[in-house]
């Protein structure tokens, strides 16, 4: 996407992203300094590896399907200016993010056999119910009455 992208109707493709992204960096950053000056202190003390390792890979499987199909209907749908309500959009508002916090998060931190990666999950969460109000304000003020419609049916992280 071009660096200054706006959909047809006004809207940036950033959205309120870097400001939910940028606070997980330093977790990540401490996971992977901790792994390599002592990788002890960040380890599980599991005696089967294996266990995380499933776990992990049970997780990475639909994590990366979930991510990766919000992300192709993002980029086909954003340029359209249309609100995205179907696929993994059905399930919530924010798939993007919800990948990331629920599945490649807890699945990086068993594989990688570091529990500080999990951090990087409620750290995200707590940003983005911090910062998505105001690009939920701006999706109301572009959409209406069809956003009000897809807020009330759709949750902010899962629906069922």
């Amino acid at each position: 996407m071009k660096r200054n992208m706006k959909s047809p109707v006004g809207l940036n493709p950033k959205g309120v992203g870097p400001k939910i992204i940028k606070p997980v960096i330093p977790v990540l950053a401490a996971g992977i300094v901790l792994a390599i000056v002592d990788p002890g202190i960040a380890s599980y003390d599991i005696p089967n590896k294996m266990i995380p390792r499933v776990a992990g890979l049970i997780l990475l499987i639909p994590g990366v399907i979930f991510y990766v199909i919000a992300l192709v209907q993002f980029i086909k749908g954003f340029p359209e200016g249309k609100l995205i309500t179907c696929g993994v959009y059905r399930f919530s508002r924010n798939p993007i993010y919800v990948s990331w916090i629920l599945f490649l998060f807890p699945a990086i931190s068993f594989l990688s056999n570091n529990w500080i990666f999990l951090l990087g999950a409620p750290v995200m969460l707590y940003f983005l119910m911090i910062h998505i109000g105001s690009e939920e304000a701006e999706l109301q003020e572009t959409f209406g009455k069809e956003y009000t419609c897809y807020r009330k049916n759709t949750g902010r992280i899962i629906s069922f």
